[in-house]
């Protein structure tokens, strides 16, 4: 009876340290609700966009396919950056048919995603939208409708790239290479996660004598699978406007140059000499825009290392939408667009 006892009492122990090593390692819930962060496992939700930026998507099986009678519909957002964000909410359908509320201009606040202890990214957080229960009016057979939602919100996006400046005369020129790239991951993280971003910075310096001429060609691009849209007030010929500025940091005391065939100056029109920083780029969906900028370093030691910060401002639109579903009495086959 004794070695039973002892047996048993074993086994609860190694049971409860196999809890502990194999339990849940994040240290975040994965359930999920309007008020806190939710798993992109969860049942029935799912974002087939970009991890950038704000995305939204309906909830699957809202609306239901087919529409017969009342009908739900649940819109997730979800925020893959690290800053709160307030957006715009549209929702409407494409039917003739009454019975269901369009949403115009609906404030949503967004928290930021979610970073583990260590503060790396580690899930978006996601604000669900119930919208509530509808019925459509006067359905005939053969009744069609789509359901589209949109938001707009202001975006930042930050980079702080950091080069090495050298008298190329000097003895040190070897250790610091006169062209520089950096991309990706070297940008910051923060950078990778925004619609609009920093994609790729090249560093050429040049001159001797205690000075040296630092150039960065600076590249942006759209990679939000939305568009950026109107950043100032109705009437202002700009469009599509990304707000561009460099900021000198650590070891750089003089203001940069800057140009780019994409800037345009107050009336809208292109002008590459319209270089007073902040910089208006304008940004088509899903295209690029090249920046060159330049600046004088004092090269006050043998080697030295300068940084600066590069910060684009604008206003962003993402819209997604269902297939086209059938309306009916009866069940039928949505048709997919």
């Amino acid at each position: 009876m004794r070695k039973v006892m002892l047996l048993l009492i074993l086994g609860l122990f190694l049971t409860g340290c196999s809890q502990m090593q194999t339990g849940n390692a994040n240290p975040f819930s994965f359930g999920g609700s309007s008020d806190e962060g939710a798993s992109l496992q969860e049942e029935n939700i799912q974002f087939n966009g970009p991890q950038k930026g704000v995305v939204l998507n309906f909830r699957r099986g809202t609306p239901n396919d087919p529409i017969n009678g009342r009908f739900g519909v649940i819109v997730d957002i979800a925020n893959y950056m690290d800053e709160f964000v307030t957006v715009k909410l549209d929702l409407w359908d494409s039917t003739a048919l009454t019975g269901f509320d369009s949403i115009k201009d609906a404030p949503k606040d967004v928290n930021p995603a979610i970073y583990d202890d260590q503060g790396r990214f580690f899930k978006p957080f996601i604000l669900t939208n119930d919208l509530g229960k509808f019925e459509y009016v006067g359905v005939r057979d053969g009744s069609e409708s789509q359901f589209f939602a949109g938001i707009e919100y202001f975006a930042h996006t930050n980079a702080e790239v950091t080069f090495c400046v050298t008298d190329i005369y000097g003895e040190s020129s070897n250790n610091c290479p006169e062209s520089q790239s950096l991309s990706g991951s070297k940008l910051g993280e923060s950078n990778s996660r925004t619609p609009v971003t920093v994609r790729n910075v090249k560093k050429t310096h040049s001159g001797g004598g205690g000075s040296a001429t630092l150039t960065l060609d600076i590249q942006i691009s759209d990679v939000g699978r939305g568009r950026v849209v109107d950043f100032f007030e109705e009437g202002n010929p700009n469009k599509n406007i990304v707000e561009f500025n460099i900021i000198p940091q650590d070891g750089i005391s003089n203001n940069f140059r800057c140009s780019s065939r994409d800037a345009v100056d107050q009336s809208g029109s292109h002008d590459s000499s319209a270089g007073n920083l902040p910089m208006q780029i304008q940004l088509d969906k899903g295209k690029s825009a090249d920046i060159l900028c330049t600046t004088d370093v004092d090269v006050d030691s043998a080697l030295k290392n300068v940084r600066a910060k590069i910060s684009l401002d604008y206003k962003y639109e993402y819209l997604t939408q269902t297939s086209t579903i059938e309306v009916a009495s009866g069940v039928s086959k949505a048709r997919s667009t």
